[in-house]
């Protein structure tokens, strides 16, 4: 027997695709020391004291206001594969690190792993500033946010992996108008209706 497709199908489908934005970000592809007079991968920028690295329609930039010699750096050996830094040494007094959507527009954050050596501070715009120790999962979600900085105190290493986001592209969305998805599910009906004359 043949499924016939439905209405409600249809727009189950049309929702998934609205909701096809969610992206992991596991910086496999960082596997070495960056910036600092070291080489940069291919998604990676340097300008000034900012290091960014771009992976799934988001980026993470590194700021190291006070950097002394040739600028900023991350990766340590051993903990390849994620995005980590210190405050102070390479990067100066007071660095820290801004999550946005690739073309600025606003995202939801749902799960995150962390590991600091000191205090890890998570601030986002509407939310309380959070403040995380040792290692573990980010325990709140971030909704609607344009950016998030992590920071720290002291002179402590950081490390961020398997971030887990949701990008909405800018502008609106294209939903069917009401009379369209009326069209639609008469359409799908007058279908089932003339599949079930040929039966008989």
């Amino acid at each position: 027997m043949k499924t016939i497709p439905t209405l409600s199908m249809a727009l189950a489908a049309l929702f998934a695709i609205a909701d096809a934005g969610a992206a992991v970000l596991t910086f496999d592809g960082l596997q070495g020391q960056y910036g600092n007079g070291r080489a940069l991968a291919s998604s990676m920028r340097l300008a000034d004291n900012a290091l960014s690295y771009t992976e799934n329609g988001f980026v993470l930039t590194l700021y190291g206001p006070n950097a002394p010699g040739n600028g900023v750096h991350i990766g340590d050996s051993g903990r390849s594969r994620s995005f980590n830094w210190h405050d102070a040494i390479e990067n100066g007094d007071g660095a820290y690190v801004m999550l946005t959507a690739a073309d600025g527009g606003l995202f939801d954050m749902s799960s995150l792993y962390y590991s600091s050596t000191g205090d890890l501070l998570v601030n986002a715009a509407g939310y309380d500033l959070l403040t995380l120790s040792g290692s573990g999962t980010l325990p709140v979600s971030y909704l609607g946010v344009s950016s998030i900085m992590f920071s720290s105190t002291g002179h402590t290493s950081n490390l961020l992996d398997t971030i887990v986001a949701n990008y909405t592209p800018r502008g609106p969305v294209a939903v069917p108008e009401p009379g369209t998805l009326t069209l639609v599910g008469l359409g799908l009906a007058g279908f089932a209706a003339r599949r079930r004359k040929r039966r008989h």
